[in-house]
């Protein structure tokens, strides 16, 4: 037994070198420091099966690694099918599948994927000591502890600078990969954003549009297949909870007002009827998710509307996307641009104006760059039609375009939510796939707008 252990550590101390190596190859990127992480070395006996990463010189932010957490599910083999079939190159976008739970026949449909995935499996699988009421929750806390360790190993380890998360139990849309490629330059270019998700919790059949290119912003943290920086991890991990991991993500004190960017109709949908939560929702809700059909190539459409800021996040978004996959001349076309029109003027500004024209200078500047997002939003929803819930369920306003049902607090919310249809409740306040305090749907073919009053300027944490 002792020689057995030797030799393990042995192989690990080999697998661990030749992540080093990766990482050095890859790009170059410093690693990034270790502050926050568990002071007892929790990559200590990592093991990892499988080292399939792309070796290449010049692995800038484009190579966005996706990230599979798994554990005693066989059925993984459907999603790495799906995964696998609708990934166009294995460079940009290598598959890491995480193992927890010690599951032997879980573990071997993994390996037989060996040429086209990374398998690497948590050292850890102890039990976690609970007391009596919350050992029900036990699945919970070791999958938070999982969750942990693997993106460890993704940002710490492998040094990426962004990862896109699925779990072992999802379906993916064609235009999955295309997704998130072509949303990842708007998540570096806006400061407001901290996540790209797949999912649009209110994306039942019946009750999102046929539009398939339909993306939006929202408040609430959705999950399910989603893309998130490095830089936001390195925030995050110090202060990871021990359990309900997902649930302190839409915490006001970790969300601290940013926001996802997600879609009309989801790129992924669950068939894991059964897991940690026993099947919750999934016979009510989960099963009835729409998934997408259709490849929308998002990559070679003009997403800036996404941004919140006007000109600023345009010419950066523009910057990234043009320089991560066409052109490195016109690239530095739009800095120039952004260089000339910002800088100069504030220089300007600074050194020769006197102070009452500075003063409508800023007034001007800052109304240039105004937040394109909100104002074109909330211009859209509070000009469609105000009726009660009831008036959508009987059908009243059929030929509008649009209609607004307003609620004014937590209990009326929940009440209208119920009547249309759409899931009532709340985090913090906010409301599943909402955005100032608004969720959309669709209802018998129209554009339903379930929202506060015009004069909604925050979210009540209380609303729960």
């Amino acid at each position: 037994m002792e020689n057995d252990i030797h030799q393990q550590l042995r192989e690990n101390e080999k697998l661990l070198e030749q992540l080093q190596q990766y990482r050095k190859i890859s790009g170059p990127n410093n690693p990034p420091n270790n502050e926050g992480a568990d002071a007892n070395n929790e990559n200590d006996g990592v093991v990892i099966r499988n080292l399939n990463l792309p070796k290449v010189k010049n692995s800038d932010d484009t190579v966005l690694p996706v990230l599979m957490i798994a554990c005693d599910r066989v059925q993984v083999s459907r999603s790495l099918e799906q995964l696998i079939k609708y990934r166009k190159d294995q460079q940009k976008f290598p598959i890491i599948v995480s193992q927890d739970c010690g599951h032997e026949k879980t573990s071997k449909t993994i390996d037989r994927y060996k040429d086209q995935v990374t398998h690497i499996k948590h050292p850890d699988l102890s039990d976690i000591s609970l007391p009596w009421p919350q050992t029900k929750f036990q699945g919970y806390y070791k999958v938070a502890r999982h969750y942990r360790w693997a993106l460890n190993q993704v940002f710490r380890k492998l040094n990426f600078s962004a990862v896109i998360i699925v779990e072992d139990d999802l379906d993916i849309s064609p235009d999955f990969f295309e997704y998130f490629a072509a949303t990842y330059p708007i998540l570096k270019a806006d400061p407001v954003l901290w996540c790209v998700s797949a999912w649009n919790d209110n994306g039942k059949a019946g009750m999102v549009s046929d539009d398939a290119e339909l993306l939006y912003r929202t408040d609430f943290f959705p999950g399910l297949g989603w893309m998130m920086e490095q830089k936001t991890w390195l925030e995050l991990e110090p202060k990871w909870p021990k359990t309900f991991w997902d649930d302190w993500m839409r915490h006001p004190e970790q969300r601290k007002n940013r926001v996802c960017i997600r879609p009309e109709i989801c790129r992924t949908s669950t068939f894991g009827k059964q897991g940690v939560s026993k099947g919750q929702f999934f016979e009510k809700h989960l099963k009835y998710i729409k998934l997408n059909t259709m490849y929308v190539p998002f990559t070679k459409k003009d997403l800036s509307y996404l941004l919140k800021d006007t000109t600023l996040s345009i010419y950066l978004y523009k910057f990234l996307h043009i320089y991560l996959s066409i052109y490195l001349s016109q690239a530095l076309q739009y800095l120039s641009i952004y260089l000339s029109i910002y800088l100069r003027l504030f220089i300007i500004y600074l050194s020769i104006y006197p102070i009452i024209v500075r003063y409508y200078f800023v007034c001007f500047f800052f109304h240039f760059l105004q937040e394109r997002y909100d104002v074109a939003f909330v211009k859209q929803i509070y000009s469609c039609i105000l009726v009660t819930a009831t008036d959508v369920v009987n059908g009243v306003g059929k030929k509008e375009k649009c209609l607004r049902v307003q609620y004014s607090s937590k209990e009326e919310f929940k009440t209208f939510a119920k009547q249309l249809g759409t899931m009532d409740d709340l985090k913090a306040g906010v409301p599943r796939g909402g955005y100032r305090g608004v969720v959309s749907i669709m209802y018998q073919g129209r554009r339903v707008y379930l929202a506060p009053p015009e004069t909604w300027s925050g979210y009540d944490p209380t609303w729960n």
